[in-house]
Parts: structure tokens; sequence; C-alpha cells
């Protein structure tokens, strides 16, 4: 009864010598070169005894114990460091040959890119806000958790404190200025340990001044404009676009006042004690896999989406001159000895509409019911700037690089020419999060 539970003492040798095998190859592999003449020969003949005997058909156990006796004593006796077997060891070895493994793919084959901004939005999205008026209920826990699990999202409710209400202000950088940063994250007790990668950004409710921190680069100016001014967060223009005509419009209607040396934009927006100001989730950015292989072999594609070092792009230098050694993903709009100009929305190249991918056409085309804005001939930047008003050649061995959410992109209209050196690879599928871009991307 119950003889299924017994051992086999045949099977049991059988793995045994198996596994006494793999540690005479990796002994013999780390500390031959250690050893004498007549103990590696010694070694080697008594290795051989056991492979023979392990691979007769008729297992000889009569045969095989001694074998594997004088085997494992030899293993000892030589194995040094190597044998017995140690567990941390072994361990750590696997532990770096992954990391070897894993570093290799990344570097010449496939490398992990995380989106941090939205201007190659909506074909891939950096960090999108979801918003919800903030006199409503909000999503309910079913949402928040599928919000989590498929998009990594992150919901923020600010509130006015109970001693404050009244009128919701949004202070200003400037009388012209975006809504006021006051700095980032200062960590636990402002000492700065363990700070967030936050900016933090004010609204006023009668004296009292509440806090709204986001993580860098999230556009907080889109959360102000569905929240308090939705006309304008409808207009098919880019979000510095959009703020700017809020900013018109309020200085017309005498909505921007100046107190204590502060500028303030008036809301007309009234909250009780406690009541909501701010009401959003923060939805990841896209993680992409970029190809670091292909472009080995091929030369990039007008239309790709590539990936590009920022450090050799003067452009890119900040104010004293120093590279940011950055990665950027945008859209490849022209190859060498292409001529681009844009009369808005249509992007020409060489005289015609571009075309060949998706996002080129709906640009054109400005799609708006796709969040296709069209293009513009200009996103600021320096001197070494290649706006497109009129139009302009692309020099060899570079190429000019546009996002796709061409309102609200700095890219080679701003900066200039990417060299073809500094092109690292092509993004072609988006990893995470697992919505109905998830899978190969334009």
């Amino acid at each position: 009864m119950f003889s299924f539970f017994k051992k086999d003492p045949l099977r049991e040798l059988r793995e045994q010598s198996r596994a006494v095998l793999h540690h005479a190859r990796r002994v013999w592999s780390y500390r031959r070169d250690l050893w004498s003449e007549a103990e590696r020969t010694r070694f080697g003949e008594e290795r051989a005894a056991v492979e023979v005997l392990a691979k007769e058909k008729e297992f000889p156990a009569e045969e095989m114990q001694p074998a594997l006796e004088r085997l494992e004593a030899t293993l000892r006796e030589l194995g040094g460091s190597v044998y017995p077997n140690r567990m941390i060891p072994e361990w750590v070895e696997l532990i770096v040959v992954a990391a070897i493994v894993a570093g290799g793919i990344r570097a010449f084959f496939l490398q992990p890119f995380k989106i941090p901004t939205n201007s190659m939005y909506p074909t891939y999205h950096g960090m999108t806000a979801e918003v919800y008026p903030i006199d409503g209920a909000g999503p309910g826990f079913g949402k928040i958790v599928w919000g989590k699990i498929t998009q990594w999202a992150k919901r923020i409710e600010v509130r006015a404190p109970q001693d404050a209400a009244g009128e919701v202000w949004i202070p200003l950088s400037a009388v012209d200025g975006p809504v006021q940063a006051v700095g980032l994250d200062g960590g636990v007790f402002g000492t700065g340990l363990l700070a967030g990668p936050n900016d933090v950004y004010l609204l006023q409710v009668g004296a009292a001044s509440i806090p709204v921190a986001v993580p860098k680069d999230f556009d907080f100016i889109t959360v102000l404009l569905k929240t308090y001014f939705p006309e304008q967060a409808k207009l098919p223009m880019g979000t510095v676009e959009r703020w700017r005509k809020v900013l018109e419009t309020a200085r017309n209607r005498g909505d921007i006042v100046a107190r204590d040396g502060h500028h303030f934009l008036r809301t007309r927006h009234n909250v009780g004690a406690g009541g909501r100001l701010v009401h959003f989730s923060i939805l990841t950015g896209d993680m992409v896999f970029v190809d670091r292989m292909s472009y080995n072999f091929v030369r990039p594609k007008l239309g790709d989406p590539f990936v590009f070092a920022t450090k050799n792009i003067p452009g890119l230098n900040d104010s004293r001159g120093n590279p940011q050694d950055l990665y950027y993903i945008k859209r490849l709009a022209g190859l060498p000895g292409d001529t681009l100009q844009v009369r808005s929305p249509v992007l020409y190249r060489n005289g015609v509409p571009i075309a060949g991918k998706p996002a080129f056409e709906k640009n054109n085309q400005r799609r708006l019911d796709l969040n296709y804005m069209g293009y513009f001939p200009s996103a600021g930047g320096s001197l070494y700037a290649q706006p497109l008003r009129e139009a302009r050649t692309i020099p060899e061995a570079h190429y000019y690089a546009l996002g796709d959410n061409s309102g609200n992109s700095f890219d080679s209209r701003g900066w200039g020419f990417v060299p073809e050196r500094e092109v690292i690879g092509r993004g072609f599928f988006i990893l995470y999060p697992f919505t109905s871009r998830w899978g190969l991307a334009e």
C-alpha cells in the first residue's frame, strides 16, 4: 500500500551521477590550471569512468556507486572554493551572469525607454491627466484599481482647508507667465532627504495658499485648463497657446490682479470650506522597446519614431554651454537633402504634403477628433533653431526631428538638426501600459 511514496534507489543514483558530473565540469573549468599534470590525469580518468557508466543502457548500480565515491572524494580534494558547492557564491555567479546578459541585450539589441513628455502625443503618451469635475463624485473604487493595474494611475485630490472658502485664484510667475511653480519637493523636513522628483504649484483660496505636488515634467497647466477654463481647453492648438488665450481673455476682463508684488489669475469659481480645488489622475508614460540593432545595417527611414542622444546637439546645451546628456524620441520628418516647410496645418516635404505614416497624414488633416492638432512652423528656441516658416534644407549626415504633438513639442524647430552619429535606435513596441496602444508602435 502507498508504494508510490517509496524512493527508487536506482533513480536516486542516476540523479546523483548527473549532479556529480555537473560539479565535475565546473571544477574542471575553474581549477584545472592550478593542478599538477598527475592531478589532471587522475581527475580526468575518474570523471570519464562515471560518464561511461552513466551512458550505459543497463545502469550498473554496483559499479556506479564506488565510481561516484572516488570522483566526489577527488572533487573535495581539488575543488577548492568551487566544491563543495556553496549557495552564496553560486547565486552571486548566477546574478552576475544574468546582469551581463541583460546589459548586453540592452546595449546592443533592445532597450526599454520611458516616454517622459507628451511631445509625441497621441502616438506615444508621456504622463497624461484624466481630469474629473471638481463638483462630481470622481472615479469609483473599481475604476481606481483598474487604472492602477493598466496605466499605473495615481489619483490626486486637493481640497481647500476647512477654515478657507471663497474664489479660487491661480498665482502667476509673471503678468503674462504660466502658473507659478514654487520649487521642487524638499523631502523630509525640507532637508532634501527622500525628496521626490516633484514640482510644487500653488492655488489660492482667500488668504490660504494650497500646494499641489506633481511629478516633474507633468503638464499641470492642462489640469487647470480642463478644470477652470474648459472652453480654451478645447481649442485646436498646443497647451502653451491655449494658456495664452486664457491670459488674453483674463487681461481683457480685468481678471489678472496684482497683490503684494505678485500677479493672480481669477478663475471665477468659488469653493466652500474643504471643497475640491483639483481632482485628477496621472497616467504613466508609455514604456517603449527601442530596437538598437537595425540601424547598424540599414539607414533610418522617413517617419521612424527614432531615439537619439542629445549630448552633442548644440541647441540643447544649457545657458552655460553644458550639454544635456539625455535621450529623446521624435518622428524622423526629414532626411539629408530634404526640404521642409510648414503652412499650417500641413507639413510639406520637397514641395508636397508629407506622407507615409498615419501621424503625418492625420496631422496634415488636423484630425482634432483623434487629438492631432496639425503642424506649426515654430517651437521657440535659440540661435540654433530651425523653424519652418520658410523652406529649409537638411544638410548631409543630419536628420530633422518633429514631435507628433507639434503645438507642444520642443524639437528640431527649436534646437536644430540631429547629427546622424547621435541616433540610437527605433521605437517599435509599446510594452506598457496595457491599453489599446499596447503592441507594435506606429
